[in-house]
């Protein structure tokens, strides 16, 4: 308590026969000897040791975890067994990633459209797993969501959350042909007011032929594609969403999938995405998006921008 070591210094100094005990892990907290980070990732230990139903504990970890900056509360929330805890973990990695797009989805609509055609019957799953994780990004009032097959029909997500979007995907399997632009045409109905700029994120394996006449006849003119290819092990990718791109003139930004593995890697890349997406001609913008070049031609010279920090 009157050194305040760091934490991984007492954790070096414990005696191998006795370990990390509760009245360490207490005093260490008292002392402050955790970071917020350290709290979100000893959540687990924290619950076995049945330090959260301490008030003072619980007030110093809920306290962390609102302050999460990316989205490993995601992952650590699978290791807990309290519901509670997990879904305030759960609940700090949607935030974090809301926080850390705030600012460059202004002026944006965003269309999540989800390939669950047969070829997508064992990467289902996973495609429904990533869409939860970078969902709640974006404003609900801004987005909006379909799955196709031969026939796309528009999917509700009533609170954008992880566990929103679970329920909201619960039962959708994967089966039938593949045809894209039913997913783009079932969205046709919500087009981007006059100081808003549209784009289109795609979650599939590209597994047809282009769409870009489907694109043209909905009048939604997107300003870009974004594509999380998601493929299973029983079909190869195709090339349609990369294709209509090059049709429509517009860029298509690839999302890989290795990007879900690093919970820092999701808000930064959605951030770059955006932020690197053009700016549609529009008058009397009332909060326009600064391009990424005017974000590079406002940085101090001595500071790196947000998309220029390394994880």
């Amino acid at each position: 308590m009157k050194s305040k070591p760091d934490f991984k210094r007492i954790i070096g100094l414990l005696p191998e026969e006795t370990g990390l005990t509760r009245a360490v892990m207490a005093a260490a907290i008292e002392a402050g000897s955790l970071s917020d980070k350290d709290l979100i990732i000893y959540t687990p230990t924290l619950e076995e040791l049945g330090l959260l139903k301490v008030p003072e504990i619980q007030g110093r970890w809920q306290q962390a975890v609102k302050k999460a900056e990316d989205q490993r509360a995601a992952n650590i929330a699978a290791r807990v067994k309290s519901k509670e805890t997990k879904e305030a973990l759960q609940g700090a990695a949607d935030t974090a990633v809301q926080k850390a797009v705030e600012e460059v989805v202004r002026g944006l609509v965003i269309d999540i459209i989800v390939d669950i055609s047969g070829s997508m019957e064992d990467a289902i799953e996973r495609a429904k797993r990533y869409v939860a994780q970078f969902l709640p990004a974006f404003p609900l009032d801004k987005l909006h969501v379909s799955v196709f097959n031969s026939s796309g029909r528009e999917v509700s997500i009533k609170h954008a959350s992880a566990a929103g979007v679970e329920n909201a995907f619960r039962g959708i399997s994967a089966g039938g042909s593949t045809d894209y632009g039913s997913g783009v045409k079932v969205l046709r109905q919500y087009k981007p007011g006059p100081e808003e700029d549209l784009i289109m994120i795609f979650v599939g394996d590209e597994g047809a032929s282009q769409f870009s006449t489907a694109v043209q006849d909905s009048g939604l003119n997107p300003v870009a594609f974004g594509l999380i290819p998601v493929v299973g092990q029983r079909y190869g990718r195709g090339t349609a969403v990369r294709d209509t791109a090059v049709r429509l003139g517009i860029p298509c930004f690839e999302i890989e999938e290795k990007v879900f593995a690093d919970a820092y890697a999701i808000p930064r890349t959605l951030r770059n995405l955006i932020a690197a997406t053009p700016v549609g001609v529009t008058a009397a913008r009332v909060a326009p998006r600064v391009t990424l070049v005017d974000t590079i031609l406002k940085t101090d010279l001595l500071a790196k921008p947000a998309w220029a920090i390394a994880a």
